[in-house]
C-alpha cells in the first residue's frame, strides 16, 4: 500500500510541474490568438506586389475611437495599435489595415484622419463598428 502512495504522489508531482511549463509557455493570452487568426480568414491580407519606393514608404495616420474603446488596428496579420488610451498615431504601409471591434459591446465611432498629404485613400472619414470588423484602404 505504501508503493502505490508514493508512486501516486510522484505522478502528482509531475503531472503538477508539467502544467506549469504548459501554461508558461502558452503565456500569450489565447483570445488575442484567436482574434488575430479569425482576421486572418475572414479578411486574408491581399498580397499586391508593391512598386519601387511604395514597398517601403510608410505614412501616418491619426486614428480615434469614440468612445474610448479597445478597437485593434491590424495590418498584415501585424496588430499596429490599440485605440483603447484615445487617439493613436501610427505608421501603415499601403494596402489595407483591418479595425477590429469584435468583442465591445456598445457602438463605436472610429475617426481617420491621413497626416500624409500624398495619399489618395484613406479620406478624412468616420467608420461606425458594432462589434464588428472594417477595412480600410491605404494607398498613395
Amino acid at each position: 500500500m505504501r508503493r502505490t502512495e508514493q508512486i501516486l504522489i510522484r505522478m502528482m508531482i509531475l503531472a503538477s510541474v508539467a502544467l506549469a511549463i504548459v501554461q508558461l509557455g502558452l503565456a500569450k493570452d489565447p483570445v488575442d490568438f484567436y482574434l488575430a487568426m479569425a482576421a486572418k480568414v475572414e479578411n486574408p491580407p491581399l498580397d499586391i506586389p508593391a512598386t519601387g519606393s511604395e514597398a517601403s514608404q510608410t505614412y501616418t495616420l491619426s486614428l480615434k475611437a469614440v468612445p474610448n474603446a479597445p478597437v485593434k488596428v491590424w495590418q498584415n496579420g501585424v496588430q499596429l495599435a490599440d485605440l483603447s488610451q484615445g487617439e493613436k498615431l501610427i505608421k501603415v504601409r499601403a494596402g489595407e489595415i483591418l479595425l477590429d471591434g469584435r468583442g465591445i459591446g456598445q457602438s463605436i465611432r472610429v475617426q481617420i484622419l491621413p497626416r500624409d498629404a500624398n495619399l489618395k485613400e484613406p479620406h478624412s472619414s468616420v467608420l461606425s463598428l458594432n462589434g464588428n470588423t472594417q477595412n480600410v484602404k491605404v494607398s498613395p
